[in-house]
């Protein structure tokens, strides 16, 4: 029973909550691969089964919630795909639930990422402020790709405490502006895979601090995203409920590390 792990059938218990049993696992085959390997699946196959019911792909968004109309002329397979990447957006301690955060108007990340600018608002109860400009001097979290990177280059920062979570082509590169906390994060295929994020608060004295970001990383990756190699020559790729049925190709020369933080080679 120690080495079963959780794969095989989730089941649903009260409020939503989605647990996976898994195949055994043989004790002379174990080892961290392995394990992490088989937890992988079955976080892709409980978020698979929480997102299986019809529901979801008819579920639509209520204007005047931002994306709203992009949102529901998609596909129903296309929708499902975005409720689900939207939850695993609120499994990890980046983009805080029921709180604002800040998008260019103009920045075609707040289309293209339905997920997370759309469905993750709606899920965690967070909510999208949208500007025609950056604005360097108050506090904030701030989401974009290029055009939010290019304009934060060029504006003054007087604000102490700015996020920039950073989905650039460019994110690799450090943003080196002082008030500012640069974290860089990766979608593919209008999902989100990973996200770096500050540190989060030591849980109790003593216990070990947790990383939220790591040099030449991505970021951790998401609750609910499937590692595989085995029918990429070697190159990595994410399979589960927010991917298309032949899964998401990573970057060439990118590695899962042991704290599962998605790195640049």
């Amino acid at each position: 029973e120690r080495n079963r792990f959780f794969r095989k059938r989730p089941r649903r218990f009260g409020h939503g909550i989605t647990v996976a049993f898994g195949e055994p696992l043989a004790p002379e085959a174990i080892d961290f691969e392995t394990v992490r390997g088989a937890m992988l699946a079955a976080s892709a196959e409980a978020l698979a089964r929480r997102f299986a019911a019809r529901s979801w792909s008819g579920r639509k968004v209520r204007p005047p919630r931002h994306g709203a109309e992009h949102f529901n002329s998609a596909d129903p397979a296309t929708r499902r795909r975005w409720w689900a990447n939207g939850h695993q957006i609120g499994m990890v301690n980046a983009l805080q639930r029921a709180q604002v955060f800040h998008m260019l108007r103009d920045d075609p990340l707040s289309v293209d990422l339905a997920g997370l600018a759309t469905a993750f608002p709606v899920l965690f109860g967070a909510r999208v402020r949208l500007h025609d400009d950056f604005d360097g001097g108050a506090d904030g979290v701030w989401v974009g790709g290029d055009l939010l990177r290019h304009a934060i280059g060029y504006s003054q920062i007087t604000a102490g405490g700015l996020v920039f979570y950073d989905f650039s082509s460019k994110s690799q590169v450090s943003v080196e502006r002082a008030g500012l906390w640069h974290c860089p994060c990766l979608a593919l295929d209008g999902v989100v895979v990973s996200m770096t994020m500050p540190d989060p608060p030591q849980a109790a004295p003593g216990l070990a601090m947790q990383r939220g970001h790591k040099r030449n990383s991505w970021g951790r990756l998401l609750p609910g995203w499937r590692v595989d190699s085995a029918e990429t020559g070697g190159r990595l790729s994410v399979c589960g409920a927010a991917a298309p049925p032949g899964g998401i190709m990573l970057p060439a020369r990118c590695r899962l590390d042991e704290e599962g933080f998605l790195i640049s080679c």
